[in-house]
């Protein structure tokens, strides 16, 4: 594993984290919202991570389109949760950008959009042709859109902690834009560099919320700690998956080697209500 494989992995796992922890405040819609763009957040990394170990080099093209899709709608999702952090309802600019962002995903994924894409000792290569330009506006407007929310936000508050909270989120965000777009940049495209910012963007929200109780989400040990070995097992039975369809069953299309460990995993999602039940027991018992 290289070093710009190893940048999405640590901030897919931050962002799990930051997820699990979540999950016991998601019942306020800024919590909900929220917690929504941390899980988005990790599929980008974890998109990014598949790409950039190469460990199967055939579907090279696939997780570069993936990644394309996880990019913009991880923009959209933290467009979202500006909206709902400021007070605002969804609007038509959330649904607009979800309808464009199922219109870019339909192109993506029939081979429209990326050109070619390969990996050298994790250095991706890759082009995705003038519409490269077209995914680059559409990221602009959001990316605008939220500092600029942010921004008033920031100006109209008269709170301290808010406006603490507030310029938190604003150079979080500004770091990860600033690298996301160095990916326009020819020398350095092929690296990683948005998701180093988007690690710092981890850690900035991070020390947001255990310093200022970020959007009041509660470290709640217990309860955090049963979501997130659950997900650890469920993610855990995910890649086993994957890795046994691989070695046993070699030339599998794409579709069949992700689908079949996406639908068993839903599945044990929705009948994992006793496994939870059997982590909580434990971590009790441990606590006590």
């Amino acid at each position: 594993m290289t070093i710009w494989a190893l940048f999405p992995l640590i901030t897919c796992l931050a962002y799990i984290i930051l997820f699990a922890l979540s999950l016991p405040s998601i019942k306020k819609r800024p919590n909900r919202v929220f917690a929504f763009y941390l899980a988005i957040s990790a599929i980008w990394s974890f998109t990014s991570f598949m790409l950039h170990l190469n460990a199967f080099p055939q579907q090279a093209m696939f997780w570069n389109e993936a990644l394309t899709v996880a990019l913009i709608w991880t923009l959209i999702a933290y467009y979202h949760f500006i909206r709902a952090y400021t007070n605002r309802l969804a609007g038509k600019g959330v649904y607009l950008g979800y309808v464009l962002l199922l219109g870019l995903a339909i192109l993506c994924f029939r081979g429209y959009i990326v050109q070619y894409s390969y990996v050298i000792d994790g250095v991706l290569y890759h082009s995705l042709g003038n519409s490269i330009y077209f995914i680059g506006a559409i990221g602009l407007v959001f990316v605008s859109t939220c500092l600029y929310l942010l921004v008033k936000r920031y100006r109209s508050s008269t709170d301290p902690t808010d406006r603490n909270k507030t310029m938190y989120l604003i150079m979080g965000w500004s770091i990860l834009v600033l690298l996301t777009y160095s990916n326009l940049i020819p020398a350095v495209s092929g690296l990683p560099l948005d998701h180093v910012g988007s690690f710092a963007n981890a850690l900035i929200i991070t020390y947001a919320i255990s310093r200022f109780n970020l959007l009041d989400v509660r470290f709640v040990v217990r309860r955090g700690l049963t979501f997130l070995l659950a997900i650890i097992c469920l993610g855990g039975v995910y890649v086993g998956l994957i890795l046994l369809e691989q070695n046993f069953f070699p030339g599998q299309p794409v579709y069949s080697i992700i689908g079949f460990p996406t639908l068993l995993v839903l599945l044990l999602a929705l009948l994992a209500q006793r496994l939870r039940y059997g982590i909580k027991e434990w971590i009790d018992r441990l606590f006590y």
